[in-house]
Parts: structure tokens; C-alpha cells; sequence
């Protein structure tokens, strides 16, 4: 993406209606698609398949932060590693790696199959932080300290499944959401 300009669709505009909406979900593979379309046209996010569900669905992890943060990565893990463990590691060492870290924010939803309301606002969050308020102080652009946000979407990929199939079969048959 090198910075430029990019019109980013919200999760709204994509699904037709906004998550969180009563009544109304996005299943998983429009998830999945989401967070793919997201990867494809910002450069503040990456998006990790670390494998398959029980089922074989998607197991996804967000990377989102500023592109000189991503394009970092290996050495941002590394930093983390040795901090993980600073057995080795002297005062002086992990004050300078502590210098050249990245803080990094983990965030965890749905880790029940009924919890499916955090996995739907992981949309909106990792569309504001990728398209919404660019160079606004409040975008990770510009943040004084650097940071990374870890969106993992879903603990548990195949019982949600189950339980919007049902949500939908009790609420008449309401359709599932259709990407634009």
C-alpha cells in the first residue's frame, strides 16, 4: 500500500447493515473475507491464518499497527522474546531492547461458542483502526508510543457456527449476511 490513500469500505457498507445490529450476523467466512479485504488494501494491517479449526475453518490473528511497525516484525518479536525471558538479558540490555520494543495490546473474543458479539465488533474495531480517522490523534499513526493491536477474533471457530445456525433457524430463517 506505501501510505497512499485508500477508500476502505466499512464493515456497514460491506454487509449491508451494521454488526451488532439485533438480529443480524456476519458468519465467519465473510469474517474470514473481511479481514482478508482489510489485509489487501491497507498497509496497517496483517492478517495470520495460524490454521485450522476442528472443522478446518480459519484460525485468524490480526496484526495492525503503522507499516514501519510491520515491517518489522521479526525483529519486534524478537525484542518481545527476550523480554518474555529476561533470564540472560542485563539491565542495561533490556532497558535499550525495552527502548526498541513495541507495546503490544492482545485482544481476545468470543472464547465461548455463545459469545458472539465481541467476534462481530472485532469488524468495526480493526476498520477504525485501519481506515477510520487517518492522521487523527487517535490512530496508530500517530500515537506518541508505539503500538501494535493483536486482534484474535475467535478462541473457538466451529461452536459460534452452531450457534448463529440455530439463532437463525429460531429467528424464521434470517438469512446470513452477503458481502457487497
Amino acid at each position: 500500500m506505501s501510505g497512499e490513500r485508500v477508500s476502505i469500505l466499512s464493515p456497514e457498507r460491506r454487509f449491508g447493515f451494521k454488526p451488532g445490529t439485533d438480529r443480524q450476523f456476519v458468519n465467519w467466512p465473510d469474517i474470514v473475507d473481511y479481514y482478508n479485504y482489510l489485509d489487501g488494501v491497507s498497509d496497517r494491517i496483517q492478517v495470520q491464518d495460524l490454521g485450522p479449526s476442528t472443522e478446518g475453518h480459519p484460525f485468524l490473528l490480526a496484526l495492525i499497527s503503522a507499516p514501519a511497525n510491520l515491517s518489522r516484525l521479526d525483529h519486534l518479536k524478537s525484542v518481545q522474546a527476550k523480554l518474555a525471558d529476561p533470564r540472560g538479558v542485563s539491565h542495561d540490555e533490556a532497558e535499550a531492547l525495552i527502548e526498541a520494543g513495541l507495546a503490544v495490546v492482545l485482544v481476545t473474543c468470543s472464547i465461548h461458542a455463545t459469545e458472539i458479539g465481541a467476534t462481530q465488533m472485532t469488524l468495526d474495531l480493526c476498520y477504525e483502526l485501519n481506515a477510520a480517522g487517518r492522521g487523527s490523534p487517535a490512530h496508530p499513526r500517530q500515537h506518541a508510543v508505539p503500538v501494535g493491536a493483536v486482534p484474535q477474533p475467535r478462541w473457538t471457530h466451529d461452536g459460534p457456527r452452531l450457534v448463529l445456525q440455530h439463532a437463525r433457524q429460531a429467528l424464521g430463517g434470517v438469512p446470513p449476511a452477503q458481502a457487497v
